[in-house]
């Protein structure tokens, strides 16, 4: 019984003491209900100092004490932590182009602050010198104006110091050259003197945004004797009315820029692709399935490509509820499902890539059913079901339901019964280790 459970029992309670009538009968209850609540109240307090000692032991053998395992928010609204993961990636960004130096304007700034005139003197020798960090800063002008100056006047100095590294990396490496065009000098400036001395590279980005509508002119041959005609056929990506380029920039437009439909239908308009919002609203629902699909096709590959399939699950949070990411690994391949359960049939669901459940008796099942500790009775009535041959889920919970005709009554059974009916239609696809 959980503490919640317990103070609904004890608030029932004192509302029926409430309504006797019989004074004495009244009071010797309400002692008794007093004394209750101290116990209960013990109770707990022993329970957290318990927990709190046991994640201690386990910390000093070097494990981890018991997760803090929050409860499903019903009110859940946007709940990502990406905002802090990028906040605080912007604070250690911020420390790491943090840099010292003294320059006229800092030097200024602190003559307004009434710094002496013999100090900034002295200061004037680190003018244009720069510090990556304020250890190395704060040497320097020890250095210059000694360790007693250095202590009194370091805070300011420090503040006026400071400024922001820019962030600079080499963008030549990484730029694709798509042509080459040559810059000559104008032979009638040059001197009769002049030589040749190479070529100087300058590297200029820029983008051409352009359309690339083709006419596609489609054989026709037509057989009088057979009354068929045949079509040429366009290349692949070109069956519809747009190609594959405009249809993967829709969806990059929508995820990775975050630009809306009538932004995109805008921005496509402007170029002289003549689109409507519908199409762009349906390229980025109901054809979203292809990445989908192209996800199974890899996870069905690395399941029948490898010898055997390792998995593991981690908690997770969906909406504001508890769920599990179960990731799904072997040499090939690393899958990741997110599901509310990680019982052994929603594991078999995982393996199975959530195609329909089916179930099958024979001597492996009853073999597993007796591992599972299943009644013999119950596995004497389960004989007489029809073996070796597949049953859906519906025909399933139809047998079960005859099996267990009070649904208050066998649950675990039935739960058992169906995850040793298909455990085996998966171990024969690849041995599992789980």
């Amino acid at each position: 019984m959980t503490k919640k459970d317990i103070i609904e029992v004890l608030e029932n309670i004192q509302n029926k003491i409430k309504n006797i009538e019989d004074k004495k009968t009244k009071e010797i209850l309400s002692v008794l209900y007093n004394l209750v609540e101290d116990v209960v109240s013990d109770n707990t307090r022993l329970r957290e100092e318990n927990q709190a000692l046991k994640d201690e032991i386990n910390k000093l053998k070097g494990e981890q004490g018991k997760p803090d395992i929050k409860p499903n928010n019903k009110n859940a609204g946007n709940i990502s932590s990406e905002q802090e993961r990028k906040d605080a990636e912007a604070s250690e960004d911020e420390i790491s182009r943090e840099g010292f130096k003294l320059g006229k304007s800092s030097l200024e700034k602190l003559k307004e602050n009434r710094i002496p005139a013999e100090v900034l003197k002295h200061l004037k020798s680190l003018t244009g010198k720069k510090y990556s960090s304020k250890a190395e800063f704060i040497e320097a002008v020890k250095s210059a104006i000694g360790s007693d100056l250095t202590n009194q006047y370091i805070k300011i100095l420090v503040k006026y110091a400071r400024y922001k590294k820019r962030k600079r990396t080499p963008k030549l490496p990484e730029i694709q050259i798509d042509r080459e065009e040559k810059c000559v000098v104008d032979a009638k400036q040059l001197p009769k003197d002049a030589q040749s001395k190479g070529y100087e590279d300058k590297v200029v980005q820029d983008l051409i945004i352009k359309t690339d509508n083709v006419r596609f002119k489609r054989e026709i041959y037509y057989s009088a004797s057979m009354k068929k005609t045949w079509l040429g056929k366009v290349p692949v990506g070109y069956e519809g009315d747009f190609g594959p380029h405009i249809n993967s920039h829709i969806i990059s437009m929508k995820y990775v820029n975050n630009m809306s439909i009538p932004k995109i239908n805008e921005f496509l308009n402007n170029f002289g692709v003549l689109i409507s919002g519908s199409y762009i609203s349906d390229r980025l629902t109901k054809h979203i399935d292809v990445f989908h699909q192209e996800k199974s096709e890899i996870y069905l590959a690395s399941l029948e490509s490898s010898s055997y399939q390792q998995i593991d699950d981690t908690g997770s949070r969906v909406n504001g509820q508890n769920y599990y990411t179960q990731i799904v690994c072997n040499p090939l391949a690393t899958v990741f499902f997110t599901t509310k359960r990680k019982d052994r049939l929603t594991i078999l669901d995982v393996l199975r890539n959530f195609e329909s459940r089916h179930f099958l008796f024979n001597e492996e099942t009853f073999s597993l059913l007796k591992q599972l500790k299943i009644p013999k009775k119950l596995i004497i009535l389960l004989h007489k079901v029809e073996t070796n041959t597949a049953f859906n889920e519906q025909k399933m919970h139809e047998m079960l339901n005859n099996l267990f005709p009070d649904p208050n009554k066998g649950k675990l059974h039935r739960t058992r019964i169906m995850e040793a009916s298909a455990i085996h239609i998966i171990t024969k696809r690849s041995a599992c280790r789980l």
